[in-house]
């Protein structure tokens, strides 16, 4: 019996240990699946983001929850080869086309919902998007045929503008939790975008 209890406490220790190893390790790979997610749910949205921002004729921050927390912005209307052009009336200028607003919502992608997935939508007027007709984007926003975020999750998103007499320029921070052990830990990017399609500042 001793002998017995003996064996039976030693197997105790051991199966205690090899738990504790184990529950370290899912805590380990589960911080890193989420230093992972958050690392690609951050440089893909700068990424995004900033790639149009550069091909922009205007682009202007707005606030919604937080400070600048939406962008709305302007695209050329025409193209050659792949690369937006002016045209020519009395001097060459660019002529607006589409315009985007990117901002934060839930899978709905309604521009008045909170949410941690990165949506893009259309806008009628660039300037004003609580004056206008806000189109989201799902094809862009979402995984195809899902209400799962292509970008997400994002925890907070701000745009700035510093502004100088030769360019304009758009700064993207975007930043995504992840749970490390028994907190929640968070990763920051930011990216710089400068509008190349320059065609003015707005700046009401």
């Amino acid at each position: 019996m001793v002998e017995l209890l003996v064996t039976i406490s030693c197997m105790a220790v051991v199966f205690s240990g090899l738990c504790g190893v184990f529950l370290a390790n899912q805590a380990e790979f589960d911080r890193q699946s989420g230093i992972s997610t958050a690392l690609v749910a951050t440089r893909t949205a700068c990424d995004e983001i900033g790639t149009q921002v550069e091909n922009a004729m205007y682009a202007k921050v707005f606030t919604r929850y937080t400070s600048g927390d939406t962008l709305a912005i302007c695209l050329p209307a025409d193209s050659a080869y792949g690369t937006y052009v002016p045209v020519s009336a009395n001097s060459y200028k660019y002529r607006n086309g589409q315009s985007w607003v990117f901002y934060l919502s839930d899978s709905t992608g309604n521009y008045y919902r909170p949410g941690n997935i990165l949506w893009r939508a259309t806008l009628a007027e660039w300037k004003n998007p609580v004056a206008t007709v806000i189109t989201p984007d799902t094809a862009w926003s979402c995984l195809p045929d899902t209400t799962q975020g292509r970008i997400a999750p994002v925890s907070s998103i701000t745009f700035s503008m510093p502004f100088s007499w030769k360019s304009a320029m758009v700064n993207v921070t975007v930043s995504a939790d992840y749970k490390a052990s028994s907190t929640v830990a968070s990763l920051t990017r930011t990216r710089k975008a400068c509008l190349r399609s320059l065609d003015g500042y707005y700046a009401d």
